[in-house]
């Protein structure tokens, strides 16, 4: 994954790993860190600002997740996958 300054261009960050990636990304409410969804199911974690992987959430779905969106009041994450669309319960 990379990271560009908007206005001027300057790479910011670049993740260099073996972490599979699969669609779209979607930036968190606040910010501060980057939802990825992986081919496993789960969704990265990775901090805005460095790029550092910070988790890995399991989701417990079987389908690769194809996309992600947070609610308009920014607490609910909504995962879409070729069949359904549902919301994020993490696991206890």
């Amino acid at each position: 994954m990379l990271a560009y300054e908007v206005g001027s261009g300057k790479r910011l960050w670049l993740t260099c790993s073996e972490i599979e990636k699969t669609g779209p990304f979607v930036l968190a409410p606040d910010g501060i860190v980057l939802l990825v969804p992986a081919q496993s199911g789960d969704l990265l974690v990775f901090r805005v600002e460095d790029g550092t992987l910070m988790q890995r959430l399991p989701t417990g779905m079987i389908e690769p997740i194809q996309a992600l969106a947070f609610d308009h009041d920014g607490r609910t994450l909504w995962l879409a996958t070729e069949e359904m669309l549902v919301a994020y319960q993490p696991s206890s």
